[in-house]
């Protein structure tokens, strides 16, 4: 049974994908032919672009879920390699996070494994800090009329974020009380 639903999803994943990839050429070819003047940030779907986001995508939808991390965090360097503007790709990755973090809150909550006191302190944390990086971002960006320190503040929180769960995952190996063990053993 498990083997048949894993062999029927992956199935409409590969459909899906290659029915994507084949209208976003066919829109593409009708604007190349309607003579449409593409902006600055519009996303070019070549056969070459349309090939590398299905593979990329494919692989970051396998290592956030083997690795548990969204697939946001590798969908904005993608969008940046496609030459998507940075506010859209920002802004993209973090409404997959957004999403992400409801479906999760949801499965817990439904499970009735989910603290409320200790998820209310850190939903307090994340809007004062994002409050407060809005505050001190955006003055700058206006100021200097440099879009890239949207790239360094991403990039800042991907590198904190990796770090904190490096961090982590060696306080709980630590705590461990068979320290002795491997790393894969459980």
């Amino acid at each position: 049974m498990v083997r048949s639903t894993l062999l029927n999803s992956s199935f409409c994943k590969v459909f899906s994908s290659i029915y994507n990839r084949a209208t976003l050429l066919l829109r593409h070819d009708r604007k190349k032919k309607a003579r449409y003047t593409f902006a600055i940030g519009d996303i070019r779907w070549t056969r070459r672009s349309t090939f590398l986001n299905t593979i990329f995508n494919g692989f970051a939808g396998f290592f956030s879920g083997i690795f548990g991390i969204g697939g946001a965090v590798v969908t904005y360097p993608l969008m940046m390699e496609m030459r998507a503007l940075p506010e859209v790709a920002l802004a993209t990755s973090n409404t997959m996070v957004f999403f992400t973090t409801g479906v999760v809150f949801l499965s817990y909550a439904s499970l009735g494994s989910l603290e409320f006191d200790y998820g209310g302190v850190l939903v307090g944390v994340g809007c004062v800090a994002t409050l407060c990086a809005r505050r001190l971002i955006t003055p700058k960006i206006n100021e200097f009329h440099r879009i890239s320190l949207i790239y360094f503040a991403a990039a800042f929180m991907a590198a904190a974020s990796a770090m904190m769960m490096v961090i982590v995952a060696g306080f709980a190996y630590l705590d461990d009380d068979q320290s002795q063990q491997s790393l894969c053993t459980r």
